[in-house]
């Protein structure tokens, strides 16, 4: 401490908890200036000089640049201006903070499909994560089919069509989960236009194919989705979905594409 109760670089950088370099770098920019400068060149900060140190220090924790401390904050004089400044750093963090929210939630579900795998495959790994990064809730979908499937789902259903199935598909299943707890029977006509709907939709998604019909079997029989606001929907209603086709289908009243179909659907 020197006279008049003046501090040294050191001292105030000690005394604030912050480095002689910081200190030296505020007084280069013109943020703080020192109270005086010795005959010995020696540059002496006054009480006052800490408090700007002070609030420039505060005002950098909340996340403003120095820029914004120089050239805003510390010539405002009012409480209202200074508040408005506040007001936009907050809303600035709210922003930084729902963005980082969603990066989470990005890494801890590609981290539980990552999980999953038998055998690490980057490939599909980056195609999941790109649907999330869609927030495409059908992300899970990628590790159920080969390669071969996937691709021709995938161009099926661009842009927004996926989305749009989804949605379709899962009203289809709140259908079927209030005929399931009326106790709707199979023979019932609400029941039968309900597997005709179901049905027509399924072969929309599959074109009839065979091979993809069986992986959406397996899909369903395997893995949990608690992901997926859809699936957990349909595991509800599969009971209902499955007595109801098993009925149609044995009645004729749906028809189940044969191999041969699928084959021909192959070629094309």
């Amino acid at each position: 401490m020197r006279k008049n109760n003046l501090m040294t670089t050191g001292e105030i950088a000690k005394k604030m908890n912050v480095s002689v370099r910081t200190v030296q770098y505020y007084d280069k920019i013109g943020l703080l200036a020192p109270n005086e400068i010795s005959e010995g060149g020696r540059r002496l900060y006054s009480f006052k000089d800490y408090m700007t140190l002070h609030q420039i220090v505060s005002l950098k924790e909340l996340g403003f640049t120095l820029t914004e401390i120089k050239e805003r904050l510390i010539p405002s004089n009012g409480a209202e201006e200074i508040d408005k400044y506040l007001k936009q750093q907050e809303t600035r963090i709210e922003n930084e903070i729902q963005k980082l929210n969603a990066r989470y939630e990005i890494i801890k579900k590609f981290r539980h499909e990552m999980m999953l795998m038998k055998d690490l495959d980057w490939e599909m790994l980056v195609e999941i994560l790109s649907l999330l990064r869609n927030d495409d809730e059908n992300f899970w979908v990628v590790k159920h089919f080969d390669k071969e499937t996937y691709s021709k789902i995938k161009d099926r259903f661009k842009d927004d069509k996926g989305k749009k199935y989804t949605r379709y598909m899962q009203r289809l299943c709140e259908e079927a989960i209030v005929l399931k707890r009326e106790n709707t029977s199979c023979h019932d006509s609400k029941s039968i236009d309900f597997a005709e709907r179901w049905w027509e939709k399924i072969m929309e998604f599959t074109g009839g194919d065979i091979k993809m019909l069986q992986q959406m079997t397996q899909m369903t029989d395997e893995g949990s989705f608690e992901n997926s606001e859809f699936m957990n929907t349909y595991k509800e209603a599969e009971d209902y979905i499955s007595e109801v086709l098993t009925y149609c289908f044995e009645k004729n009243l749906l028809v189940f594409p044969t191999v041969k179909e699928d084959k021909e659907n192959d070629k094309s």
